[in-house]
């Protein structure tokens, strides 16, 4: 995916599967309580104006690449890793995965 177009379009596309997932789920996101759960929704999901978290898909769209980690860690472009999922990825750096959640 050379195309920096066609790596936005993916990412957005990505992007809004949080929000059927999130309404697929049965759980609430308080529901889930891991540490890194935790820290990835104080760092993607900002405080609303009713002190709950704002832009819950954002999230689950983490978690739907999270869960999904063993088919998105195998999918390659040129020999290289193209979606690696990390449980802890806090960082800024330029990939799919960051573009899709944040």
């Amino acid at each position: 995916m050379n195309n920096n177009r066609e790596k936005i379009y993916l990412a957005a596309l990505l992007h809004d599967i949080g929000k059927f997932y999130q309404r697929a789920d049965s759980k609430l996101l308080k529901d889930y309580t891991e540490e890194h759960l935790e820290r990835m929704k104080s760092l993607v999901c900002p405080e609303n104006e009713f002190g709950g978290f704002g832009y819950q898909h954002a999230w689950w769209t983490y978690k739907f690449l999270l869960d999904q980690k063993g088919i998105f860690d195998h999918i390659r472009e040129n020999g290289e890793d193209i979606f690696k999922v990390e449980i802890n990825s806090e960082t800024n750096q330029d990939n799919l995965v960051n573009l899709a959640i944040y």
